[in-house]
C-alpha cells in the first residue's frame, strides 16, 4: 500500500524498487498504489510500472490517511504491508517478510526493519533521532508500535480494527497499534524484511510532520478515555488541563489566590510564598489566555530549530538544539490547538463515585499524569487544583479518597472556595484518608482546593512537578445525617 505523496525525490524511482527489484517471483503479491491525482504525468510513468494484477486508485483530493485507506479497500491479499512513497525495498523484503509471517503463523501484524538514506545533514539527525525512537519501542515490556514507513497487517485485522483514522493524521498509525494491543491482538517485528527510509533535507520539513502528529494526538486525546490514552501515549499536562488556560477559569483561580493571601500572611505555617507564586503562574492566562505561552514557546521554538541548522555548531550540539526543537514543536502545537479548541463546558460532576482513571478532561484542574499505589490509581493534583461541580439545588458533600498518602487530609489542605467565596473551616473534615466538604445548596460550578505544596524528599528522586493533593476516586453525595455541622440530631433509641 504506497500514497503517491511526499516523494523525496523520484516517485518511480522509489517504487521500481517494489515493482521491479524483489527477489520474490513478482506474480506472488500486488502492488496498489493510491494517488490524489494531483501530478497526471506521475500517474502515468506509475501505472507503466505495474502488472495486470496491480492497482492504481484515484481518489483526487484525499489526504494521506485517506489514500492508504483506499488503497487497503482495493488489494486482494490476506496480508497488506503499508509503506511509503519515499521509503525503497531492500530486494529481498516482500520474501522475507513472507518467510517470517510463514514462521508465525499466530502474527496479526508486524513491524519491518527501518534502515536510512541521509542526503543531508538534517537527514542524519533524524536518523538518530529515530533509531533512538526505535530502541525506546523495542524495551522489554514495551507494546509493539507500527511505523508508517513500514509494517505488515492481517487485511481481516485492519477491518475489525477501523483501519486508519484520517481525523488524526500521522497519528492515526500508533492510535491503530495500540488498539490491536487493547484487543490483545499478536503484533511481532519483521527484522529481516526491510525498507529504506529517506530523510527530508529540511528541518522545517521534518518539524512540520511532528506538528500534523501532535496536532493529531490533542485531537484524539478530547475524545480517548483517558486511561487507555495514559496508558499507550503517557501524560500530556497542557493537554489534559487545557481549561487551566482559558482566561475565565485563570481569573477565578487569581481572585481566589489573592484573597486567601492576606490571611496567610496572619499564619504561621509560612503559605504566602507558594501563594505569591501560584498567583504569579496565573497572571499570563488570566490577562490574555493560552496567547503568552503561545509566544513564549514560538520563540524558543524558532531557537532550537535556528541552532539546529547552524553548521559551525559540532554535531553533538546540532543534536541537542534538534531534540530540544522537537519537544518545543509539540508544546507549540498543542498550545496552538489549545487556543482555537478551549473546549466546550462540561456539566461537571454529579451525583455518584468516579475513579479517577475514569474522570474524563475538564472535570479537574490542575492534575498530573496516572500512577499506581497498592494496585489502585490515583493522580497527584496541583497546589492549586480545580474541580467543576453539576449544579445542584439541595445540599450535598464532596468526599476525595487521598488514599492516605499525605496523612491527614485536612492537614495539607489550607482553604476551599466555591467560586470565590471561601467556605468555613468547620465544612472541611477528614473521616480516614477521605477529605469531605460540606457543599450549600444551590451550588455554584467551581470549587477551588489549596493544598501546601508536598516538600521534596532530600535523598528521594528528582521530581519536579507541583504536588498538592492525592487523587484515588471523587464522589458527590447527599449528606449524611450525622456529619458536618448543622447536622440533624437523632433521637436516641434508648435513655439510660
Amino acid at each position: 500500500m504506497i500514497p503517491l505523496t511526499d516523494a523525496r525525490g523520484d516517485a518511480v524511482d522509489h517504487l521500481r524498487t517494489w515493482t521491479h527489484g524483489q527477489t520474490l517471483v513478482r506474480d506472488r503479491y500486488q502492488v496498489v498504489v493510491a494517488s490524489d491525482a494531483e501530478d497526471p504525468a506521475v500517474d502515468r510513468a506509475v501505472a507503466a510500472l505495474l502488472q495486470p494484477h496491480d492497482a492504481l486508485e484515484e481518489a483526487p483530493g484525499a489526504g494521506l490517511i485517506e489514500l492508504w485507506n483506499r488503497a487497503a479497500a482495493a488489494a486482494a491479499s490476506r496480508w497488506l504491508l503499508f509503506t511509503e512513497n519515499h521509503c525503497e525495498a531492500a530486494p529481498d523484503c516482500v520474501e522475507r517478510a513472507i518467510e517470517g509471517l510463514n514462521s508465525a503463523p499466530d502474527l496479526d501484524a508486524a513491524s519491518l526493519e527501518h534502515g536510512h538514506i541521509t542526503p543531508a545533514t538534517v537527514g542524519e539527525l533524524g536518523a538518530r533521532w529515530f533509531d533512538q525512537v526505535y530502541e525506546e519501542w523495542f524495551r522489554p515490556g514495551e507494546w509493539r508500535r507500527l511505523n508508517l514507513a513500514g509494517f505488515v497487517i492481517r487485511r481481516a485485522t485492519f477491518q475489525e480494527a477501523g483501519g486508519l483514522d484520517d481525523r488524526y493524521g500521522l497519528f492515526a498509525a500508533p492510535l491503530l497499534a495500540a488498539r490491536l494491543d487493547e484487543r490483545a491482538a499478536r503484533v511481532g517485528h519483521l527484522a529481516r524484511a526491510r525498507i529504506l527510509h529517506v530523510h527530508v533535507d529540511g528541518i522545517d520539513e521534518h518539524h512540520g510532520h511532528s506538528a500534523d502528529y501532535a496536532e493529531g494526538e490533542s485531537r484524539a486525546r478530547a475524545s480517548l478515555p483517558p486511561a487507555f490514552a495514559e496508558h499507550y501515549f503517557g501524560h500530556h499536562h497542557l493537554l489534559r488541563n487545557r481549561r487551566a488556560l482559558q482566561p475565565q477559569t485563570a481569573r477565578r483561580t487569581l481572585a481566589v489566590l489573592a484573597r486567601e493571601l492576606p490571611r496567610a500572611g496572619l499564619r504561621r505555617e509560612h503559605d504566602a510564598p507558594w501563594l505569591l507564586e501560584e498567583l504569579w503562574r496565573e497572571v499570563p492566562s488570566a490577562v490574555a489566555g493560552p496567547r503568552p505561552h503561545l509566544l513564549r514557546a514560538r520563540v524558543a521554538f524558532a531557537w532550537s530549530e535556528l541552532a539546529a541548522r547552524l553548521p559551525l555548531l559540532s554535531r553533538r550540539r546540532r543534536y541537542r538544539h534538534y531534540l530540544r526543537a522537537q519537544d518545543r514543536v509539540v508544546r507549540l502545537t498543542q498550545l496552538r490547538w489549545i487556543e482555537a479548541h478551549p473546549g466546550a463546558e462540561k456539566e461537571g460532576f454529579s451525583p455518584g463515585i468516579q475513579p479517577i482513571d475514569e474522570v474524563s478532561d475538564g472535570l479537574i484542574v490542575s492534575a498530573h499524569g496516572l500512577e499506581r499505589h497498592e494496585g489502585r490509581s490515583f493522580r497527584w493534583g496541583a497546589p492549586v487544583l480545580g474541580l467543576r461541580l453539576a449544579p445542584s439545588a439541595s445540599p450535598a458533600e464532596l468526599r476525595i479518597d487521598t488514599g492516605g498518602l499525605r496523612g491527614s487530609p485536612t492537614g495539607c489542605v489550607r482553604a476551599a472556595y466555591l467560586d470565590t467565596t471561601r467556605l468555613p473551616q468547620s465544612a472541611l473534615r477528614d473521616e480516614g484518608h477521605e477529605l469531605v466538604i460540606a457543599l450549600s445548596d444551590r451550588l455554584p460550578r467551581e470549587l477551588t482546593l489549596l493544598c501546601r505544596p508536598l516538600e521534596a524528599v532530600p535523598s528521594g528522586p528528582i521530581d519536579d512537578r507541583r504536588l498538592g493533593l492525592p487523587i484515588f476516586s471523587v464522589e458527590l453525595r447527599a449528606p449524611s445525617a450525622t456529619s458536618g455541622p448543622g447536622s440533624a440530631i437523632r433521637e436516641p433509641a434508648v435513655t439510660a
